[in-house]
C-alpha cells in the first residue's frame, strides 16, 4: 500500500473538501443540463459495461484487442446516446438555441476533459494499463463536470426542472 497511500490521502482530502462545500450551498438550485447529461452518461456506461466486462479486459491479452475495443466503444455509444436522450429529453421544451447551446458546452468539455485525460495518462507510466484507464477515465469525468458547471453559471443556462437533491 506504501505507492499508492499519498494518492488515497489526496483523494480523502478532496472528499471531504466538498463535502465541506457543499454544505455552504444549501438553497442551491437544481444542476444544469450538462451536469445531468454527464451524470446519466456515468449511471449507463457503468451499467452497460457490467455486462462485457469481463469479455473486454481479458480480449486484451487474451483475444483480439481490436475486438475487445469495438466492445468496449459500443458501450460508451449507447451510454452516450441513452445520456443525450435523458439529459436534453428535459428541454425539448427549451428553443433551440438553448439546446444548440448545451450542446455546445458538452462538446466543449469533452473535449476539455480528453486533453485533461490524454495528459493524465501520458504523464505516469504504469505496470497494467487498467491503472492509467482508470486515471485517465476519473480525471475526464471530473475535468468534464467541473467544465460544466462553470459554464452553466458562465452561460446562465436554464437549469433542468428536476427538483434538487435533499441533503442528509
Amino acid at each position: 500500500m506504501g505507492a499508492e497511500l499519498p494518492g488515497a490521502v489526496v483523494a480523502s482530502a478532496v472528499l471531504v473538501a466538498v463535502r465541506v462545500a457543499a454544505s455552504g450551498f444549501p438553497g442551491r438550485a437544481a444542476v444544469g443540463a450538462a451536469v445531468t447529461t454527464v451524470g446519466s452518461g456515468l449511471r449507463w456506461a457503468l451499467a452497460l459495461f457490467l455486462v462485457p466486462a469481463l469479455a473486454v479486459r481479458y480480449g486484451v491479452n487474451f483475444g483480439s484487442p481490436l475486438l475487445a475495443a469495438a466492445g468496449g466503444g459500443c458501450v460508451v455509444l449507447v451510454a452516450a446516446v441513452r445520456a443525450l436522450r435523458e439529459g436534453l429529453g428535459a428541454r425539448r421544451s427549451g428553443s433551440p438555441t438553448q439546446l444548440f447551446m448545451v450542446a455546445g458546452q458538452l462538446g466543449f468539455a469533452a473535449v476539455a476533459g480528453l486533453a485533461a485525460a490524454y495528459g493524465a495518462v501520458h504523464r505516469v507510466t504504469d505496470t497494467y494499463y487498467e491503472a492509467s484507464l482508470l486515471r485517465a477515465v476519473s480525471i475526464f469525468l471530473i475535468t468534464a463536470i467541473v467544465v460544466c458547471a462553470a459554464t452553466n453559471e458562465g452561460l446562465r443556462i436554464i437549469p433542468t426542472t428536476a427538483a434538487p437533491r435533499e441533503r442528509p
